[in-house]
């Protein structure tokens, strides 16, 4: 193992037993194997003359007072009541996910309202502006212009806000997603 890796492998057990001072440390061993170095040692018996780097964790972690957590194991008397309750939770779970998924569906519904306008809005506007040239009467061709003109603006104006309230919804889920899959991943499910 090189200098460079066993500093490498140092800090990323520090950094993963919650040591807050993790460069002071790499570099107090750096300068330490450099010593041992200009003393006449190699690489790799510097390295060993330190020691492992699961000591050297253990002596910091000692020095800053840092306990070891405990690992939770789950007895079998919990995993049989998990099991036997499972009827209960599992259908409240299912329950709560239906719940949250019909909540999404009708957010997304409300821009697919809005784009059936806004096509019905076109599509009406483009037949009423094709069909003034089977008027004969002014008065006739008039006003079938203006509905015409009407629904293409308004299919225009409900076009902008479907393309508006599809970004907002789009975002909303997106959060919603991210709020749930933080939820899950603190408890450690994901």
């Amino acid at each position: 193992m090189t200098k460079e890796e066993f500093l490498l492998h140092l800090e990323k057990e520090l950094k993963g037993t919650g040591v807050s001072q993790v460069t002071t440390y790499s570099d107090y061993y750096r300068e330490m194997i450099t010593d041992y170095m200009e003393d006449g040692f190699s690489e790799g018996e510097a390295i060993e003359k330190i020691g492992s780097i699961d000591s050297i964790v253990t002596t910091i972690k000692e020095e800053l007072g840092i306990e070891e957590k405990p690992s939770a194991k789950k007895s079998p008397l919990i995993w049989f009541l998990l099991i036997i309750g499972a009827p209960l939770w599992g259908s409240i779970l299912i329950s709560i996910i239906l719940l949250l998924l019909s909540g999404v569906l009708i957010l997304w519904c409300a821009p697919f309202i809005l784009g059936s306008l806004s096509f019905a809005g076109l599509i009406t506007g483009i037949v009423s502006l094709m069909g003034l040239v089977f008027n004969t009467s002014l008065f006739y061709i008039m006003t079938q212009l203006g509905i015409g003109l009407i629904a293409l603006g308004i299919g225009f104006l409900l076009l902008i806000g479907t393309i508006y309230l599809t970004k907002s919804v789009g975002m909303l889920s997106r959060k919603l997603v991210s709020v749930l899959q933080s939820l899950f991943s603190l408890k450690g499910w994901f």
